[in-house]
Protein backbone atom coordinates (compact mmCIF):
# COMPACT_ATOMS: atom_id res chain seq x y z
CA UNK A 1 0.00 0.00 0.00
CA UNK A 2 1.06 3.45 -0.91
CA UNK A 3 1.88 5.69 2.40
CA UNK A 4 2.14 9.75 1.56
CA UNK A 5 3.17 12.33 4.54
CA UNK A 6 3.36 16.03 3.95
CA UNK A 7 6.32 18.19 5.87
CA UNK A 8 7.60 21.23 6.46
CA UNK A 9 11.04 22.08 5.94
CA UNK A 10 11.98 23.46 9.44
CA UNK A 11 12.76 27.41 9.06
CA UNK A 12 15.90 28.64 11.20
CA UNK A 13 13.42 30.23 13.88
CA UNK A 14 12.14 27.38 14.59
CA UNK A 15 14.54 26.40 16.85
CA UNK A 16 12.30 25.65 19.85
CA UNK A 17 10.90 21.76 19.75
CA UNK A 18 8.57 22.57 22.50
CA UNK A 19 6.94 25.57 20.99
CA UNK A 20 6.44 23.23 17.47
CA UNK A 21 4.77 20.68 19.74
CA UNK A 22 2.65 23.49 21.60
CA UNK A 23 1.91 24.40 17.62
CA UNK A 24 0.76 21.55 17.03
CA UNK A 25 3.44 20.41 14.72
CA UNK A 26 5.92 17.28 15.51
CA UNK A 27 9.87 18.08 14.74
CA UNK A 28 11.52 15.43 12.95
CA UNK A 29 14.34 15.05 10.16
CA UNK A 30 14.79 12.88 6.75
CA UNK A 31 18.62 11.60 5.72
CA UNK A 32 20.18 9.89 3.47
CA UNK A 33 22.80 9.68 1.10
CA UNK A 34 22.59 13.07 -0.56
CA UNK A 35 19.63 14.29 1.51
CA UNK A 36 19.16 16.13 5.08
CA UNK A 37 16.31 18.21 6.21
CA UNK A 38 14.86 19.33 9.58
CA UNK A 39 11.42 18.49 8.82
CA UNK A 40 7.83 19.49 10.97
CA UNK A 41 5.13 17.70 10.81
CA UNK A 42 1.23 18.00 11.32
CA UNK A 43 0.52 15.83 14.37
CA UNK A 44 -2.98 14.45 13.91
CA UNK A 45 -1.47 13.72 10.17
CA UNK A 46 1.26 11.92 11.40
CA UNK A 47 -0.61 9.84 14.03
CA UNK A 48 -3.15 8.85 11.56
CA UNK A 49 0.16 7.26 9.44
CA UNK A 50 0.98 5.71 12.60
CA UNK A 51 -2.39 3.87 13.08
CA UNK A 52 -2.24 2.08 9.38
CA UNK A 53 1.67 1.50 9.26
CA UNK A 54 4.10 -0.90 9.92
CA UNK A 55 7.54 -0.49 10.89
CA UNK A 56 8.75 -1.48 6.86
CA UNK A 57 5.86 0.69 5.33
CA UNK A 58 7.95 2.68 2.54
CA UNK A 59 6.21 6.35 3.07
CA UNK A 60 6.34 9.26 0.55
CA UNK A 61 7.88 12.32 2.37
CA UNK A 62 6.15 15.44 0.25
CA UNK A 63 8.44 18.74 1.51
CA UNK A 64 6.19 22.12 0.75
CA UNK A 65 9.49 22.57 -1.14
CA UNK A 66 8.51 20.74 -3.84
CA UNK A 67 10.78 17.48 -2.93
CA UNK A 68 9.49 14.05 -2.23
CA UNK A 69 11.32 10.91 -1.19
CA UNK A 70 10.58 7.48 -0.87
CA UNK A 71 11.35 6.76 2.75
CA UNK A 72 11.09 4.49 6.13
CA UNK A 73 10.72 4.91 9.19
CA UNK A 74 14.12 5.34 11.12
CA UNK A 75 13.05 6.09 15.10
CA UNK A 76 10.25 7.38 16.89
CA UNK A 77 11.11 9.09 20.20
CA UNK A 78 8.20 9.26 22.92
CA UNK A 79 7.41 11.07 26.09
CA UNK A 80 7.75 8.27 28.75
CA UNK A 81 5.27 9.64 30.40
CA UNK A 82 2.09 10.49 28.02
CA UNK A 83 3.50 8.47 25.22
CA UNK A 84 3.52 11.83 22.88
CA UNK A 85 5.44 11.52 19.92
CA UNK A 86 8.11 13.92 20.76
CA UNK A 87 10.47 12.93 17.32
CA UNK A 88 10.11 11.25 14.39
CA UNK A 89 13.49 10.19 12.07
CA UNK A 90 12.53 9.44 8.12
CA UNK A 91 15.62 7.38 6.32
CA UNK A 92 15.61 7.72 2.55
CA UNK A 93 18.03 4.68 1.57
CA UNK A 94 20.08 4.73 -1.84
CA UNK A 95 17.62 3.74 -4.98
CA UNK A 96 20.10 1.70 -6.58
CA UNK A 97 21.13 -0.71 -4.14
CA UNK A 98 18.79 -3.37 -2.10
CA UNK A 99 18.23 -2.16 1.56
CA UNK A 100 18.02 -4.34 4.64
CA UNK A 101 14.77 -4.30 7.32
CA UNK A 102 13.21 -6.31 9.34
CA UNK A 103 9.54 -7.02 8.43
CA UNK A 104 6.53 -7.95 11.21
CA UNK A 105 5.29 -11.51 10.58
CA UNK A 106 1.14 -11.91 11.34
CA UNK A 107 0.01 -15.23 11.84
CA UNK A 108 -3.64 -16.08 10.89
CA UNK A 109 -5.72 -19.27 11.48
CA UNK A 110 -6.10 -21.60 13.86
CA UNK A 111 -2.94 -24.00 14.51
CA UNK A 112 -4.75 -27.78 14.81
CA UNK A 113 -2.15 -28.60 17.36
CA UNK A 114 -3.75 -25.66 19.22
CA UNK A 115 -7.66 -27.23 19.05
CA UNK A 116 -5.55 -30.49 20.51
CA UNK A 117 -4.68 -28.40 23.61
CA UNK A 118 -1.43 -27.68 22.59
CA UNK A 119 0.64 -24.02 22.60
CA UNK A 120 1.44 -21.75 19.86
CA UNK A 121 4.36 -19.52 20.53
CA UNK A 122 5.47 -16.76 18.57
CA UNK A 123 9.36 -17.46 18.86
CA UNK A 124 10.25 -14.14 16.27
CA UNK A 125 7.98 -11.16 15.52
CA UNK A 126 10.13 -10.49 13.07
CA UNK A 127 12.42 -11.48 10.50
CA UNK A 128 15.85 -9.82 8.70
CA UNK A 129 15.42 -9.39 4.48
CA UNK A 130 16.62 -7.82 1.98
CA UNK A 131 15.60 -6.32 -1.53
CA UNK A 132 14.68 -3.03 -3.84
CA UNK A 133 12.84 -0.57 -1.55
CA UNK A 134 9.96 -0.81 -3.52
CA UNK A 135 9.43 -4.72 -2.85
CA UNK A 136 9.75 -4.56 0.48
CA UNK A 137 6.70 -5.97 2.49
CA UNK A 138 4.79 -4.27 5.02
CA UNK A 139 4.33 -7.59 6.90
CA UNK A 140 4.31 -11.72 5.99
CA UNK A 141 1.77 -12.98 6.56
CA UNK A 142 1.60 -16.44 7.52
CA UNK A 143 -0.89 -19.33 7.74
CA UNK A 144 -0.44 -21.57 10.66
CA UNK A 145 -4.11 -23.80 10.65
CA UNK A 146 -1.50 -27.44 9.71
CA UNK A 147 0.86 -26.79 12.25
CA UNK A 148 0.31 -29.53 14.65
CA UNK A 149 1.61 -30.43 18.16
CA UNK A 150 5.74 -30.99 18.55
CA UNK A 151 5.75 -28.59 14.88
CA UNK A 152 7.63 -25.76 14.15
CA UNK A 153 7.83 -23.41 11.22
CA UNK A 154 11.27 -22.25 10.00
CA UNK A 155 12.24 -18.73 9.13
CA UNK A 156 13.25 -20.77 5.17
CA UNK A 157 9.19 -21.48 5.12
CA UNK A 158 7.70 -18.12 5.10
CA UNK A 159 5.99 -17.06 1.65
CA UNK A 160 8.45 -14.11 0.53
CA UNK A 161 7.58 -11.51 -2.63
CA UNK A 162 9.75 -12.30 -5.47
CA UNK A 163 13.08 -10.45 -5.31
CA UNK A 164 13.12 -10.17 -1.79
CA UNK A 165 15.98 -12.37 0.17
CA UNK A 166 15.49 -13.59 3.82
CA UNK A 167 18.72 -12.16 6.11
CA UNK A 168 17.88 -14.52 8.85
CA UNK A 169 18.93 -17.35 8.96
CA UNK A 170 16.25 -20.29 7.34
CA UNK A 171 16.40 -22.43 10.31
CA UNK A 172 15.50 -20.19 12.91
CA UNK A 173 12.28 -20.97 14.70
CA UNK A 174 9.39 -18.10 13.85
CA UNK A 175 6.64 -20.56 15.43
CA UNK A 176 6.54 -23.38 16.85
CA UNK A 177 3.37 -25.58 18.92
CA UNK A 178 4.16 -26.84 21.85
CA UNK A 179 2.58 -29.59 24.64
CA UNK A 180 1.17 -28.14 27.18
CA UNK A 181 2.94 -29.32 31.01
CA UNK A 182 1.44 -31.90 32.80
CA UNK A 183 0.80 -30.82 36.37
CA UNK A 184 3.84 -32.84 37.78
CA UNK A 185 6.54 -31.14 35.57
CA UNK A 186 4.90 -27.97 36.69
CA UNK A 187 5.52 -28.52 39.90
CA UNK A 188 9.08 -30.00 39.51
CA UNK A 189 10.16 -27.00 37.45
CA UNK A 190 8.34 -24.66 40.14
CA UNK A 191 10.87 -26.62 43.12
CA UNK A 192 13.67 -26.62 40.77
CA UNK A 193 13.23 -22.72 40.80
CA UNK A 194 13.16 -22.25 43.81
CA UNK A 195 16.08 -24.94 44.73
CA UNK A 196 17.94 -22.42 42.40
CA UNK A 197 16.77 -19.56 43.99
CA UNK A 198 18.28 -20.64 47.67
CA UNK A 199 21.61 -21.93 46.25
CA UNK A 200 21.97 -18.05 44.82
CA UNK A 201 20.96 -16.55 48.10
CA UNK A 202 23.69 -14.83 50.16
CA UNK A 203 23.70 -16.73 53.81
CA UNK A 204 22.35 -13.87 56.39
CA UNK A 205 25.20 -13.02 58.75
CA UNK A 206 26.19 -14.41 61.75
CA UNK A 207 24.79 -12.81 65.13
CA UNK A 208 28.06 -11.69 67.22
CA UNK A 209 27.59 -12.26 71.08
CA UNK A 210 26.69 -8.58 72.35
CA UNK A 211 29.39 -7.23 74.80
CA UNK A 212 29.01 -8.28 78.44
CA UNK A 213 29.41 -5.23 80.51
CA UNK A 214 30.85 -5.42 83.96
Amino acid sequence: MAYELGAKVRRPEEKNPRALRRAGRVPGVVYGPGVHHLLTFDRKELERLFSKITHSSLITLKLDTGEEYPTFIKEIQFDPLTDEVLHVDFYRPPADRPVEMEVAVHLVGEAKGRKAGGVVEQVLEAVEVRGPIGKIPELIEVDISELDVDEALHAGELPLPEGIELVTPSDAVVVAVVAPRKPEEEEAAAEEGIAAAAEGATPAPEAKPEAQTK
